[in-house]
């Protein structure tokens, strides 16, 4: 590369978002280049054809081996030892300059990489060989993560630098990590949402630029109901604040921190005619065509409950509905299925792509080779959730994770009941609580859940021999009633006696949504070669006998 033109600002290159790791360079020729230490990315800014770079820039080589310093007072920062040991803040003179390193660890404990600064604050290898990350660079890391553990009634700070939590931590003893740059703070957290979730709640603390605030603004979305975002009035970032003996200051406006602003409130003419200009969403389709009458479609923003007997093949029904939407609409899904382990949803899945139940002992079992052909389709879409506990804490930490971290829009949980039964002996009251959530997750995080719910027993009913499901049956009935935009009752005769036994009924209970599909029926069939659960239509009437004749 030629002679450097700019240093040191944002990448405009896609999928990079670093807001110092970008410089230009002009060539010989008079063209200019440009090359983003962060992403490895090179291009031409200006001039005739395709940049090729004259030397293999540092970063797209193997990475490189870690600095090691060690630790001591870092006095210029007024960082104690005992800080800097806690942090892995280390010092060093190589052939006369000093430098400063900053360990980054991940959450295990292993070191994954270190950024080196240079004297003048340098952090280009451009400028200087040692200096800049070095080591694992790609993983999404936060400083200091290596030095706490997550508690549910502490707060977790995020700071914009890496001097700026260890001085937070200095000042007033409570845990605090940093991100890269404010550029990579979305993919740090990202990368680390389950480790943050699991605080009491997160505090940001970033520099009051417009790419602090930028990136304030988008984690806090990440942290709906949990998060408060700090105003520094006196000085610009927390190291200045214990430079200046401001400790005590800072610690106010870390208390003063508010929840960012939500707008809530739709008045006037302008805003309430956008709302009433939007046109209905329109759903994607369902695998089975008499589904997709009845709801018009999946949506977003949306509850389904789905319930029946014990056996009757729930689980296999809503992993079927994602199936569709994985191979029909290439969209991402989730399954949390709480009484089956992760390997056996994983090879259902795999199974209906083949076409085949090779997850039984008498099925013959397919090659590798085509088990990595059906994984390859499936996987993009598919995320299972493996030994999650029925907690609902848990699983809400999970479904968030999924939704912010891994953009995943359409999720099933399976089943709601199990999760209210480890509460204890209030079931109803807990299925409210977690109907409630869901609904509210459904609409700010933007998806749609596919919940299954065991039936109330006390019914006096042999739901598993032919025997109707109404609303009433539904453990927890009411709190489904209401936070529910569809119920469905899955029905069916493990006998064969009223319903023909691999036929199953799904019934519309309830339709939110227009209220004109409630009583529709979907004819269903399950396939014991296949596994699959097929739209079926009755060759003649009766096949389904009064199911609750003698229930």
């Amino acid at each position: 590369m030629g002679k450097a033109l700019e240093e040191h600002i944002a990448c405009p290159q896609p999928g990079c978002g670093s807001s110092d790791g970008y410089c230009t360079y002009q060539e010989d020729d008079g063209s200019v280049v440009g090359h983003c230490y962060a992403c490895s990315q090179s291009h031409r800014v200006s001039g005739n054809g395709e940049y090729i770079p004259k030397e293999k820039p540092m970063t797209e080589s193997t990475p490189r081996e870690m600095l090691m310093a060690p630790i001591s007072v870092i006095a210029d920062r007024r960082l104690s030892e005992k800080t800097a040991r806690k942090y892995d803040i280390g010092t060093t003179t190589v052939e006369g300059k000093e430098y400063r390193t900053f360990g980054y660890y991940d959450q295990d404990g292993k070191k994954r990489m270190s950024k080196v600064r240079g004297p003048n604050k340098c952090f280009s290898p451009r400028e200087d060989s040692r200096c800049g990350p070095t080591g694992d660079t790609k993983a999404p890391l936060l400083f200091g993560i290596q030095s706490f553990k997550p508690r549910s009634n502490t707060s977790i700070t995020i700071t914009e630098g890496e001097y700026d939590a260890a001085s937070y931590f200095q000042m007033t003893g409570f845990p605090a990590v940093s991100v890269r740059s404010s550029g990579q703070a979305v993919k740090d957290v990202r990368g680390n949402y389950e480790w943050l979730a699991k605080w009491k709640e997160v505090v940001i603390c970033f520099d009051n630029d417009p790419p602090g605030k930028k990136a304030a603004r988008e984690i806090a979305n990440m942290f709906p109901g949990k998060c408060r975002v700090m105003h520094m009035s006196e000085f610009k970032d927390a190291n200045e604040y214990l430079m200046k003996n401001a400790a005590s200051k800072f610690e106010a406006e870390w208390y003063d921190a508010q929840a960012p602003k939500i707008d809530g409130l739709i008045t006037g003419v302008q805003a309430i005619m956008k709302l009433a200009l939007q046109k209905p969403q329109k759903g994607i389709s369902t695998i089975w065509s008499g589904l997709t009458y009845v709801l018009r479609g999946i949506r977003l923003q949306e509850v389904l409950t789905f319930g029946g007997g014990t056996g009757l093949g729930k689980s296999e029904l809503v992993k079927e509905i994602l199936f569709g939407i994985m191979k029909m609409h290439k969209e991402k899904t989730g399954s949390i299925m709480l009484e089956e382990g992760a390997d056996r949803t994983v090879q259902c899945y795999i199974g209906k792509q083949l076409n085949k139940r090779y997850y039984l002992e008498d099925v013959e079992f397919p090659p590798e080779e085509e088990l990595l052909q059906a994984a390859e389709v499936l996987a993009p879409y598919m995320t299972i959730a493996d030994k999650c506990k029925s907690e609902w804490s848990e699983v809400k930490i999970k479904i968030e994770y999924m939704v912010n971290a891994l953009g995943i829009k359409y999720i099933a949980v399976d089943h709601l009941t199990a999760i209210a039964e480890g509460k204890g002996d209030n079931v109803n009251g807990t299925l409210h609580e977690i109907l409630e959530d869901l609904n509210h997750m459904a609409v700010s995080l933007n998806c749609t859940f596919f919940c299954i719910s065991h039936l109330n027993q006390a019914a006096n009913k042999n739901y598993t021999e032919g025997a109707h499901v109404s609303l009433r049956d539904f453990y927890g009935s009411g709190a489904i009633m209401q936070r529910s935009n569809f119920v469905f009752g899955f029905e069916g005769d493990l006998n064969g006696d009223k319903i023909e036994k691999n036929v199953r009924l799904l019934k519309c209970l309830k339709d939110r949504n227009a209220g004109d599909r409630g009583g529709c029926k979907v004819v269903l069939q399950y396939d014991t070669e296949t596994g699959r659960l097929n739209e079926f239509e009755p060759e003649e009437d009766g096949v389904f006998k009064d199911a609750n004749e003698n229930a």
